[in-house]
């Protein structure tokens, strides 16, 4: 009989996330349960640690090579688990544990159940370890069969994609997030937009994480561009599963989209220079104004409603429109010609360090300058 007096205690709680919708104890309940075997029993205990991981497999589990990496240096030599299965459910992991109890550095595993303390329990937990393996086997393998199951019936088996919600274990087009879905599509088989533009697009106007209202990145683009779960169809291990879900873009689109990621129909740099987008915000909500190009000539800016709360995005506005207000807004500030120069040539410098075209960008400028001096004539001459 060891003497309790002796002995030092971990409490180590586990769970593990492919246990979330079954009846398994939470990390609050495990806790609370070995705490009170623990003062029952008048245990010694030095630490608690949790973790929130699958012991399936082997080097998953940070907090548990923690513990054993204690337990060497000697800070406690006795466990308290509420089932065995929480220290392991692989048979790599299980051996480091009889190896510790069969050197002397774990004196003692309590579970709620049964006390492992003698060399005759090692050959008991040997055994309750192999159950608890087979079954993480056994759960593995209803796991694929259930997922199998479902890409068979045409049903999305995890969790939705970005642009889709779940409801009722189906996934629907999110109706926010799936129109810049959808925008994204169009605009890069448009054979005009970079992944890289258009993240900076889909940004303005409005597109966001699902987490922390941030700029969705490069490789999230590139992922939308690329998974056919976006044409209606589910893509696992290779293989395609005709979708019951509704696409958020036709096939057609989709396809080509392929082409131009493909090379076949090589997307080219952006030319479109719009001399107001990233200095303008909408008086309405506060969000930033963007621009579009129809045609060889015509430019429209409009709200990007980034809050979503504002109707102004519906109505646009010509760059000559934006040009006026611009020169109605600088008539009274500048009157000295070196100064307007000098400020348009540093504001085209900033553009043109930022990619924009030399050619467009002076063209524009030179334009912009005149429309102030126009201006300025006008109103001389009316007074």
């Amino acid at each position: 009989m060891i003497d309790n007096n002796q002995l030092k205690y971990f409490i180590y709680t586990r769970k593990s996330s492919d246990e979330s919708n079954k009846q398994v104890q939470s990390l609050e309940t495990q806790e609370r349960l070995c705490f009170e075997l623990a003062k029952n029993n008048n245990l010694v205990v030095v630490d608690i640690l949790k973790e929130a991981k699958s012991a399936m497999e082997d080097g998953n589990r940070p907090t548990f090579d923690l513990l054993i990496s204690r337990i060497k240096s000697g800070e406690a030599n006795a466990l308290i688990v509420v089932d065995i299965d929480r220290l392991a459910r692989n048979l790599v992991e299980a051996g480091f544990l009889y190896k510790l109890m069969e050197t002397g550095f774990i004196k003692e595993i309590r579970t709620l159940n049964k006390n492992f303390n003698a060399v005759s329990d090692l050959f008991y937990m040997g055994f309750e370890f192999l159950r608890a393996t087979q079954y993480s086997r056994d759960l593995s393998v209803k796991v694929k069969r259930g997922v199998q199951t479902k890409l068979l019936k045409g049903e999305y088996p995890s969790y939705a994609p970005i642009g889709y919600v779940n409801i009722d274990r189906k996934i629907y087009p999110d109706p926010i997030r799936s129109i810049y879905i959808k925008r994204a599509y169009e605009l890069y088989a448009s054979n005009t937009y970079s992944e890289k533009a258009l993240v900076n697009i889909l940004f303005e106007e409005g597109f966001r994480t699902r987490v922390g209202n941030k700029k969705v990145v490069k490789a999230v683009i590139h992922r939308i561009l690329t998974d056919p779960v976006y044409r209606g169809d589910i893509k696992r291990s290779g293989v395609i599963y005709k979708g019951i879900h509704e696409g958020i873009v036709s096939r057609e689109l989709f396809e080509r989209v392929q082409a131009v990621l493909k090379g076949k129909n090589r997307a080219k740099k952006r030319t479109h220079d719009f001399l107001y987008r990233g200095y303008l915000t909408c008086a309405v909500c506060g969000c930033n104004i963007t621009a579009t190009q129809k045609g060889d000539k015509y430019k429209y800016y409009y709200c990007t409603n980034g809050k979503g709360l504002c109707n102004e995005h519906k109505d646009y506005l010509d760059e000559t429109d934006i040009q006026d207000l611009v020169a109605l807004s600088f008539t009274d500030i500048i009157k000295d010609k070196k100064l307007a120069d000098l400020s348009l040539e540093t504001y085209g410098q900033e553009l043109l360090e930022q990619g924009g075209n030399q050619i467009t960008i002076k063209q524009n400028l030179e334009s912009q300058l005149k429309n102030i001096e126009t201006r300025q004539e006008t109103d001389f001459f009316s007074r």
